[in-house]
């Protein structure tokens, strides 16, 4: 007998987010996206201007800012377009 794995159940007292929830992250992520994309320019003016230690370690820092702008702008897309935040599992392939 093969043995299929089962999905992760979901809380049935699950509720749908409010509106007042949704606009108030909608406008904190837009918020939040403003001040970090201004620390990202400002980031990549001093990686332009700075010397050799400040440099690396700019580097290191916009790859991993720039990384955390993807997955916030993703988020503040799912809260505009009224999807859920979180993804429900994916079923397996055979």
């Amino acid at each position: 007998p093969k043995i299929e794995p089962t999905a992760r159940p979901t809380k049935p007292d699950a509720k749908p987010m409010g509106l007042v929830t949704r606009l108030f992250l909608i406008i904190f992520l837009f918020v939040w996206l403003l001040g970090w994309s201004a620390g990202i320019i400002a980031a990549l003016y001093m990686l332009f201007t700075g010397n050799g230690f400040t440099k690396i370690f700019l580097v290191f820092w916009l790859v991993v800012a720039s990384t955390g702008w993807v997955f916030a702008g993703k988020t503040l897309g799912r809260l505009i377009r009224g999807g859920p935040l979180s993804r429900p599992p994916r079923k397996r392939k055979k």
